[in-house]
């Protein structure tokens, strides 16, 4: 089960302890951010088998700038 501020937290700390995010976040010449956060389940033996029996989510998130 997820909580969305403390993955909208943790999102926005990783992409600011990211030199590459952090410089895009900063940029002033940018008007507009999409951020997509797709969140789901590992439901194949291959994925299942990576993850441990409590993390069997997972979370992907783009961010995008104009």
């Amino acid at each position: 089960h997820f909580n969305v501020t403390s993955l909208s937290q943790d999102m926005f700390d990783a992409w600011k302890e990211s030199s590459g995010h952090y410089q895009n976040m900063i940029e002033s010449s940018y008007q507009y951010l999409e951020v997509d956060i797709d969140i789901g389940y590992a439901n194949s033996n291959t994925e299942s088998q990576k993850l441990s029996s409590k993390d069997r989510y997972y979370v992907f998130a783009v961010q995008n700038f104009k």
